[in-house]
């Protein structure tokens, strides 16, 4: 996103097509969505292969990449609260075990 807003392009993704000449308009898009599409992994261009503008191109990516950190949210909870420390284990161990895990869990947000 970073490098929308150093192009001067953030307008297009937050925004509907503003009331500038068409023309101007559709060369700022493309270069918004060349932009996000060199930036991605090959195997995200997938998602956004059909979308035509760059705020959709975005919302794609945005909603596809919002499931993905739910899901990891709910698996890293559900881990937290299943790990306990074995009857020999080392508590310090499990300790630094837990804390990964919370730091995990924050880093996601």
């Amino acid at each position: 996103m970073e490098i929308l807003i150093k192009e001067n392009l953030l307008d297009l993704i937050e925004n509907n097509p503003p009331s500038e000449r068409k023309e101007k308009f559709k060369n700022r898009d493309r270069q918004a969505r060349a932009i996000m599409n060199f930036d991605i992994e090959d195997s995200e261009k997938i998602h956004i292969k059909y979308e035509a503008t760059g705020k959709a191109t975005w919302n794609k990516l945005k909603s596809v990449h919002e499931r993905s950190y739910l899901s990891s949210k709910l698996f890293l909870r559900r881990k937290i609260y299943a790990t306990k420390m074995s009857e020999n284990g080392n508590m310090n161990e499990h300790i630094a075990q837990m804390l990964g895990l919370i730091d995990k869990l924050k880093a996601g947000r």
